[in-house]
């Protein structure tokens, strides 16, 4: 694949991906779930040409799924984005149900505007573009897809989750100060967030501490709040539709996780003590002293 210019700032790289907007609509779907196309972030993304009434697309699309969970299971920085050729709405829900990966709207005229953009005379076709700014990369991308080295080849995932490009930790702390959360919730999800991180740091090759579930209860209970997931956010995770996830990239130079901890570690420390602490202190300092007489 052709080496792709890395963004010399945060800002810079939001702007490189709104770059896609113009290619792709305000909002792609996953499933029946609206995606801002702001928020794509990969370094390479196959748009896929496709139809349910196609044979040939009947044997790829299998084919290019596996490709494509294979990537996502190595954490490559790659998506895909279905352009239908169906022939009605039903058609297409029917088959995009079988897609992992996001689509254009099928009633957007984007759709067109890509096949005629691309020159697409027939499918399936698979164009692969620079994620950044939208350029071309090839527009013979389903037999590259195939190749074996194909997603070996894919830059590695990494950087901040796309909903706080731009967003540094003074901010996500300011807007956690600004909640109307209270010092006793706050101290215990920030110790939280740094356990979470300091098990990162200390452990950065095993996947197990990379991973939040969001179903786990205690995650419910001590991370509520969605001020406390920006912050795993701005710390180097990224949100999923059932977890929060640090990719591996993310975890080779630990210097920007172990900043965000060291700023946590510290702030801990300034927050009033927990009421449970504060009540045992209460009631040492009401506590009856002993008689100095009788204890000689």
């Amino acid at each position: 694949l052709k080496l792709l210019r890395v963004p010399s700032s945060q800002v810079e790289e939001k702007n490189m991906t709104m770059a896609l907007v113009p290619l792709f609509g305000d909002h792609l779907i996953r499933g029946t779930t609206p995606v801002p196309t702001a928020s794509l972030d990969a370094d390479v993304i196959g748009i896929y040409f496709s139809a349910h009434w196609c044979p040939p697309c009947q044997i790829f699309t299998p084919q290019l799924a596996q490709v494509y969970m294979v990537a996502k299971t190595m954490e490559k920085s790659f998506e895909i984005v279905f352009v239908s050729s169906d022939r009605d709405a039903s058609s297409f829900q029917h088959y995009f149900a079988t897609m992992p990966w996001l689509a254009i709207p099928f009633d957007k005229p984007t759709r067109q505007v890509l096949k005629s953009r691309y020159g697409i005379s027939g499918i399936p076709s698979l164009v692969l573009i620079n994620g950044r700014d939208g350029s071309l990369i090839n527009k013979e991308g389903r037999q590259q897809a195939l190749q074996p080295n194909f997603v070996q080849g894919l830059p590695m995932g990494g950087g901040l989750d796309a909903s706080v490009r731009g967003v540094d930790l003074e901010a996500a702390l300011e807007a956690l100060d600004s909640s109307g959360v209270g010092d006793e919730e706050k101290r215990i999800g920030l110790e939280t967030i740094a356990t979470v991180i300091r098990n990162v740091v200390n452990h950065p090759g095993e996947a197990k501490y990379r991973t939040l579930k969001k179903s786990n209860k205690s995650v419910q209970q001590k991370l509520g709040r969605p001020e406390f997931a920006q912050l795993l956010k701005v710390a180097g995770f990224r949100e999923q539709q059932d977890s929060y996830t640090i990719p591996e990239a993310n975890t080779r130079d630990t210097s920007h996780i172990k900043a965000v901890l060291d700023t946590l570690s510290c702030l801990i420390e300034t927050l009033p003590q927990q009421q449970q602490e504060q009540e045992q202190l209460r009631q040492a300092d009401d506590a009856p002293q002993p008689n100095a007489d009788a204890a000689a």
